[in-house]
């Protein structure tokens, strides 16, 4: 397994465990952090796995999960411009048209998730979200380009048209639609009503 080399190699005391998403073979509460990087999309049950994941949550924990948006007309594993609310039969014919049919099996066992179908998900299990990618890309539209690793045209794109004030407005009408390429969200528990905030 290439992750008991890698440890191996960095000389990390690191256990491994296959599992199932939908099945995790954890206690409660066992876990303070939950990264769950382009995964989300390829699992066989988004709810199930967003169940499981609230489950093994501590109480302090936090979830990373970082997705494609499938609002955003462009499917990123085959690299080809499609509309994705139109489901997969749309996907599958704009492939061909875009020379990669061939590739076309790859779809059927990929979620089209969203934004909003994560956070009624998150919500239905009482935890509390922040989509980064807003942040980033109102970071983006101020001049931060630099923190742009894909989408580097659409990052430049906003740089142009920053000295004209319309970067940021683009950038709201975006949040508005949910229309972005990735959704990055950090996840956690709402705080009891009686506790303070930790600022940090």
């Amino acid at each position: 397994m290439v992750g008991h080399a890698m440890a191996r190699q960095e000389g990390l005391n690191v256990a491994f465990v296959v599992a199932k998403g939908e099945c995790l073979p954890f206690r409660d509460g066992a876990f303070d952090l939950i990264i769950c990087h382009t995964v989300i999309e390829h699992v066989q049950d988004v709810a199930l796995v967003v169940t499981e994941m609230a489950r093994v949550l501590a109480p302090e924990g936090a979830i990373h999960l970082e997705a494609p948006n499938y609002l955003w007309p462009r499917e990123p594993h085959l690299e080809i411009w499609c509309v994705p609310c139109l489901g997969k039969i749309t996907i599958r014919l704009l492939a061909r048209l875009q020379g990669k049919g061939r590739f076309i099996w790859y779809l059927d066992h990929l979620q089209l998730v969203t934004p909003r179908l994560l956070e009624r998900l998150f919500e239905q299990h009482h935890l509390v979200w922040e989509d980064r990618t807003l942040r980033k890309l109102r970071m983006i539209a101020d001049g931060q380009v630099e923190i742009v690793k894909a989408y580097r045209g659409l990052a430049r794109a906003l740089q142009i048209l920053r000295p004209l004030g319309v970067a940021r407005r683009l950038v709201e009408a975006a949040a508005a639609l949910r229309l972005y390429p990735s959704v990055q969200y950090t996840v956690s528990r709402v705080r009891p009503p009686n506790r303070p905030e930790i600022s940090s």
